[in-house]
């Protein structure tokens, strides 16, 4: 079911550190990698964080290509140091570039060959082996791995779990992501008992079954207080608009909204907070709301600029431009745009109506966005030479 009101958005899954402005930090990977360039077998962890840092950098500058490669040589790198005497060491940080390259894979679509990667990277300790593309494995191998590494064994498999449940949604496959979902294991962490929660109402919603997404919800929310209710009551408002009930999606809307500020008056807001509070604002507007989503979308823009996640402020500083919130307001956002548009590296799509507002402060078209990252790059590549 095609809805602007339904998001397939995960708001469970488990989240990234903050997106910072990219040139800063491509020089300060390159710098903590600075010994490993003359001593490569004890610097194994710093590697591995270059590795995916880069790889991320890549993403964000539109690179999926490079990306790819980076995630590709990173793994014939710590598959080559296990070799050498490594061993499980280096082992563990290739299984989590073959997570990332299988997200590159969803990335760009390649849905059956994303899905593969994840499915059989959760299959390991209980069976499976790699023995088939970039990385080899086998059930034994992993045994060992997961003696000395128990934690992060348990958590890669659940990442695995989680990544194929957000393809087959992605990939519109609402049936098998049912299925799927509703197969859960006595170890499933709680985040993990969330993202499926929040998988079958998703694809209940996307095949229509508005009505079951509510009784479904409700029902997750009474029987799982240790849930997150805020992310559910979301998923409700957006099924309740889809199904053209407005006033009860506002209903919910409001709930949220007040929930996340006494949140606020409180303690300091999570990026989880955040990225709730600019899908609810989004949501506010669809229904008409303006104000409620202006008013929420400023917060929300102050919280993100605290926390350092580029993206995400600006997501919510164009909602407050394009907004009727008060000319004081709207130009602190159209402030923070400017910002992030010279300062960050990021490359903002502006609303048609305000892009006179910010043409003349553009960089040059072929001015590099980051920099540094060429050096970045080539500094992995020469390590894992």
């Amino acid at each position: 079911m095609a809805s602007p009101y339904l998001c397939d958005e995960y708001l469970t899954a488990p989240h990234a550190p903050p997106r910072g402005p990219l040139e800063p930090w491509c020089a300060t990977v390159s710098d903590h990698l600075q010994q490993a360039i003359t001593d490569r077998h004890a610097h194994i962890d710093e590697i591995a964080d270059g590795f995916e840092q880069a790889a991320e950098i890549a993403l964000l500058l539109g690179r999926l290509g490079e990306a790819k490669k980076l995630r590709h040589t990173a793994i014939a790198f710590f598959a080559s140091e296990a070799e050498r005497g490594a061993g499980t060491f280096a082992t563990m940080p290739a299984l989590w570039m073959l997570l990332g390259l299988a997200r590159i894979e969803r990335a760009l679509g390649h849905y059956d060959d994303a899905l593969f990667l994840f499915e059989r990277i959760a299959s390991l300790g209980l069976g499976g082996s790699l023995d088939d593309g970039p990385l080899f494995l086998t059930t034994a191998q992993f045994a060992d791995i997961e003696s000395c590494f128990p934690e992060s064994s348990a958590r890669l498999r659940s990442v695995a779990i989680a990544e194929a449940l957000e393809t087959l949604v992605f990939a519109r496959r609402y049936d098998t992501a049912l299925v799927a979902a509703r197969a859960r294991r006595a170890d499933d962490p709680k985040w993990l008992g969330a993202l499926r929660f929040e998988t079958i109402a998703t694809a209940l919603g996307r095949m229509g079954l508005l009505r079951e997404v509510q009784v479904y919800l409700a029902s997750v929310i009474a029987q799982h207080p240790e849930h997150p209710r805020l992310v559910f009551e979301q998923k409700r408002a957006e099924a309740f608009a889809a199904a053209g009930r407005f006033d009860d999606a506002a209903e919910r809307v409001a709930f949220i909204t007040q929930t996340l500020e006494m949140q606020w008056e409180i303690a300091p807001a999570a990026l989880s907070d955040v990225l709730l509070a600019a899908r609810t604002s989004h949501l506010s507007a669809l229904l008409g709301r303006a104000s409620e989503s202006a008013r929420l979308a400023a917060r929300a823009r102050a919280h993100a600029a605290l926390l350092g996640d580029v993206p995400l402020e600006a997501e919510l500083a164009l909602r407050v431009i394009e907004s009727d919130a008060p000319s004081d307001v709207r130009a602190d956002a159209a402030d923070a745009l400017t910002r992030i548009v010279l300062a960050t590296g990021y490359a903002i799509t502006l609303p048609h109506g305000g892009v006179r507002l910010f043409e003349a402060a553009m960089p040059p078209a072929n001015e590099p966005r980051a920099p540094t990252y060429p050096l970045l790059r080539d500094r992995l590549y020469a390590i894992a030479a």
